[in-house]
């Protein structure tokens, strides 16, 4: 009996020895001295700093001060870590190696802790823990997101600590259960909720099935199980209820439940895949290169399939006493991570998955791929329990079958064994350049009552010399800091005002009179210049004319530069020899690669301002720089945006009163935005009572409290109005991608035939739809006309449907003459309707695989006999309604829409936007303008005067009368006009940016 116990041990210290090594030496021998950019990289730069400042659930230092999301989970089990690690002087590039190797180990120890408490034995278990640990499902986070893959880890462990709390009374395995859960969720819980799926199914089957237990006999082990887990995790839970509460909601602005369903279908699952981001692909190539080989190479795909495919013919062909429960959890783990999937297919289980998702609470579970451990672990499993049959039947050849099954599993995770599990594409030296250190101890230096102001924004943080993902700089120093960032942090307001600072130098429409102003306003003492960003890779301003404009700013001292200047290449893949290269003088010199300037007469972040002479602003972020460029906008004295106010009449009169000066601007638009990319992030300008798309990626701000779902009723917003006997919207325009603003439905109305509604590209048009609404009441129609784009296309529908008023409708067949000027005539029979819905249901291609190359469809002209629509801006209106007596007749400056779409290539020019200034009491129009070239051009209001209730004068409001413009920056084209932004308009009479 010893001598079989220590066969046993030695056979048991064999196989953990074997996956040991697998996990750690591989990791350790690949690219040695590099960190990648994993989860956080304050991790590295300062682990102390990053633990200090996690137990506070407001953080002052970032995006203007800010309700920290998540921050608190660093402090267990990660942040402790990475401190001892840094305390110890272990290199970050090595404690990395082993937190990665670690994660999976552990996991397949859990998996031979749960086999050993039901009593396995022989190479099946070595199998399975093999199997699980080294599932490909660790590729879809351990280059980036280990944190995400504890819940992973902790699986195995969690089923069979609860197996053993409903066998054993007590509180020894139940406190066990809880700190296992206390170090797997602390900073995701929504993963760690879907893997204790696993421990439910267990329970329900030792209940139902296997009838081990009475339902009566786990009632006090599951009591057990809960009470201890909320005692050791209620710190975090708390924690992230607050931030879900008082901060911003961050879930909106992050991938949408669409973007994460696409990618996980049925056989993706299976094998271990269905992350959306790691199929990800750009002009630089695959975004994980390593997960790119399951998609290209036949050999690997084939493999990652065979692995599963033995698994599964195991499950069929072995009978143990636990099959039921892990086939029940195979299914449960499949049915949570690949349901959102068939949405696409438009079935009931999809719509449910929908219909959850998109709810507050169901936005936190809606990456349902992290369910796939469950599925992970029944496919290892079963795979083990295929090898231990084998093995009783050919016992002399168990080993051989033992490490043939562990040989497919170690293959089948080939990026740990090439050196690619840290992906080129994310990782930095060890040592961050001295540049950023001394920039750093530079800005420690300075006024500490003032914050630090990056620039430029970008999606992540990907410098010449390596990727953090994090920018670094509230890593290194401790001084207040805000920059712009693909996820926004702060308040919506502050989320807003920082990218209405940075656009303008993204997209070359920076008014240099406007940023001192701005950032005085804000309390920044120092503008941070990163001039060593790979800008190619998110289309950033290039560094040697962003410094140029920002060196010739008035109110910055001259820049402070640290590291040597050198010349900052765009990648070969994608050289950015362009027009904005071309037109870049060879006198503008290469900056530093981090320069410091110096605000003159900074302002503190913390002040307190005289409520005398106030300054109300209607419009947003955008308003106020464009003010700030006009010299209307003082940082000194008290600034309040109209739209919080002016539904609080005795607030609003109090400013009023206090002799404000109100400034009018045509910003803060009714429109989608998208806040990932840098620059085009707003769709066109929407009617006033236009409902909101349902568009999974429009993450509009709310800027004052109110609904963003409802009409501007209050005048608060900058929106289009449709004159004419017609008001057109759609289902969608343009592609699901990037705002294409010139596809919008108004141009099937506007009686041109070169401007017209697309929608589609690049991907299905079936359902959609574009909808005409009589704005004068029912009326009759004897014909329409359908035009079909004529330009750019390759691609066009073949039949439609034709709905009015939501009942009635007709199926209407179009042919060659719909693509024609003259168009295709339809005879309606002097129908009366107010509504007609035209729907898409069919183009010449038919369903595709990939519509890649292929062109939108939609409509060039929509004809009913009436006259063509004019569509015009409309700016806020909410300081005109509560200033001028409703008995007066009220007007406002309005944009026109309308001519031919122009070439899309032409050198970057600026942009104009409208400002009005007027005072409160004194009724006198203050001079403004709003870059050069702005005339005064028509009244900004003109209401009738009556002796009984004055108002204020008559005030004209300077407007830009400018031809179409178009910035081409790299490989996107971004298009510029007055009021439009890629719209097909040739002048406009308002300095707008966009429609």
């Amino acid at each position: 009996m010893a001598q079989l116990i220590a066969r046993l041990r030695r056979r048991v210290a064999v196989g953990n020895a074997a996956l040991a090594a697998c996990c750690y030496v591989p990791l350790l021998l690949t690219h040695r001295g590099m960190v990648g950019a994993d989860t956080k990289q304050y991790l590295y730069l300062d682990p102390g700093r990053l633990l200090s400042r996690a137990p506070w659930l407001w953080d002052n230092g970032v995006g203007f001060g800010t309700v920290t999301h998540q921050n608190i989970g660093y402090l267990f089990p990660m942040g402790p870590y990475y401190w001892l690690m840094d305390a110890i002087g272990l290199p970050d590039w090595v404690a990395q190696r082993i937190w990665f190797g670690s994660i999976m180990f552990l996991a397949g120890l859990g998996v031979r802790s749960l086999l050993r408490v039901l009593r396995w034995q022989g190479p099946g278990v070595t199998v399975a823990s093999f199997a699980y640990a080294l599932s490909p499902y660790v590729l879809h986070y351990v280059y980036k997101h280990s944190v995400i893959l504890l819940p992973f880890t902790a699986l195995p462990w969690l089923i069979g600590l609860t197996a053993q709390s409903l066998r054993h009374r007590g509180w020894r395995y139940p406190a066990a259960f809880a700190l296992v859960a206390l170090a797997a969720g602390g900073v995701n819980a929504t993963s760690l909720l879907l893997v204790l799926l696993g421990p439910g199914v267990w329970v329900l089957h030792a209940t139902l099935v296997d009838k081990e237990h009475t339902v009566r006999s786990v009632i006090g082990p599951l009591a057990r199980i809960g009470l201890l887990t909320a005692a050791t995790s209620t710190w975090w839970i708390t924690g992230l209820m607050l931030q879900g509460k008082y901060g911003i909601d961050i879930l909106r602005y992050t991938e949408s439940y669409r973007t994460i369903s696409d990618a996980a279908s049925s056989p993706e699952i299976w094998r271990g895949f269905g992350y959306w981001f790691v199929y990800g692909l750009d002009a630089f190539g695959p975004w994980f290169k390593a997960a790119n080989t399951y998609t290209t190479n036949v050999a690997v795909l084939a493999l990652s399939f065979v692995v599963p495919g033995l698994a599964i013919v195991a499950a069929l062909w072995t009978r143990f006493r636990y099959r039921i429960f892990f086939v029940a959890m195979a299914g449960t783990g499949l049915v949570v991570s690949v349901g959102g999937h068939t949405i696409a297919r438009h079935s009931r289980y999809g719509a449910l998955f929908l219909e959850f998702v998109t709810t507050r609470s169901g936005m936190a579970m809606r990456s349902t791929p992290r369910a796939l451990p469950l599925l992970a672990l029944s496919l290892a499993v079963f795979l083990g329990a295929g090898v231990a049959a084998l093995s009783r039947r050919a016992p002399e050849r168990r080993k051989v079958i033992a490490l043939a099954a562990v040989t497919l599993i170690i293959l089948n995770l080939h990026p740990l064994w090439t050196g690619r599990m840290v992906d080129e594409f994310l990782e930095r030296p060890e040592d961050i350049p001295a540049s950023w250190t001394e920039a750093a101890a530079r800005l420690d230096a300075g006024d500490p009552s003032t914050r630090a102001l990056e620039e430029p924004g970008s999606e992540f943080a990907n410098y010449r010399w390596g990727a953090t993902v994090d920018p670094i700089t509230p890593g290194i120093t401790e001084r207040d800091y805000v920059a712009r960032e693909r996820v926004p942090l702060g308040s919506e307001a502050s989320a807003d005002l920082l990218g209405a600072v940075d656009t303008p130098l993204q997209d070359g429409s920076f008014e240099p009179a406007s940023l001192a102003p701005m950032l005085r306003l804000m309390g920044v003492g120092d503008l941070v210049l990163r001039s060593d960003l790979e800008y190619e890779r998110y289309l950033t301003p290039r560094p040697r004319v962003l410094a140029d404009a920002i060196a010739r700013t008035p109110g910055l001292a001259p820049a402070e530069g640290f590291g040597t200047a050198y010349p900052n290449v765009a990648d070969p893949q994608v050289p950015l020899i362009d027009e904005i290269e071309l037109a870049t003088p060879a006198s503008v010199r290469d900056p530093a690669p981090v320069s410091v300037h110096k605000v003159k007469d900074p302002l503190a972040m913390v002040r307190s301002v005289s409520a005398a002479r106030p300054q109300i602003v209607a419009g947003s972020g955008e308003g106020l720089v464009s003010a700030a460029g006009a010299g209307v906008l003082d940082p000194t004295r008290l600034v309040v945006y109209s739209g919080s106010v002016t539904n609080r009449p005795a607030e609003l009169q109090r400013l009023l009163d206090a002799d404000a000066d109100l400034v009018v601007t045509d910003s803060n638009r009714r429109a989608a935005r998208r806040l990932g990319p840098m620059r085009d992030t707003e769709g066109y300008t929407e009617l006033a009572d236009q409902a909101r798309s349902a568009d999974a990626t429009d993450s509009r701000l709310d800027l004052f409290g109110r609904p963003i779902e409802r009409s501007d009723a209050d005048g608060v917003q900058t929106v289009s109005v449709q004159r004419g006997v017609y008001a057109a919207t759609a289902s969608g325009y343009g592609n699901s991608t990037t705002f294409t603003p010139g596809d919008r439905a108004a141009y099937a109305i506007d009686g041109d035939p070169s401007t017209a509604w697309r929608v589609g590209f690049s991907e299905p048009a079936d359902g959609e739809w574009i909808e005409l609404r009589r704005q004068d009441g029912a009326g009759a129609a004897s014909s329409l006309r359908l035009v079909q784009p004529l330009d750019r296309v390759n691609r066009w529908i073949t039949k439609v449907r034709l709905t009015f008023d939501g009942g009635e409708s007709r199926v209407v067949t179009l042919g060659e003459s719909s693509r024609t000027e003259a168009g295709q005539v339809i005879s309606l029979g002097e129908r009366r309707f107010t509504r007609l819905r035209i729907t898409v249901l069919a183009t010449n291609f038919g369903v595709l695989q990939s519509y890649r190359g292929v062109s939108g469809v939609g409509f060039a002209e929509v004809d009913l006999g009436a006259d063509p629509t004019l569509e015009v801006i409309r700016p806020p209106v909410d300081l005109v309604r509560a200033r001028v007596p409703s008995s007066q007749s009220t007007g406002w400056p309005t944009c026109s829409s309308a001519g031919r779409p122009r070439s899309r290539r032409a050198l970057p020019t600026k942009r104009r936007r409208c400002v009005g200034l007027w005072n409160s009491r004194r009724n006198d129009p203050s001079s403004s303008a709003v870059g050069r070239g702005c005339t005064p051009t028509r009244p900004m209001w003109s209401p009738t005067r009556s002796s009984a209730s004055p108002g204020p004068r008559s005030h004209r409001v300077p407007a830009c009368s400018r031809p179409l413009r178009v910035a081409r920056h790299g490989r996107s084209t971004a298009m510029r006009q007055p009021c439009s932004r890629a719209a097909s308009a040739t002048s406009h009479r308002c300095g707008s940016r966009r429609t």
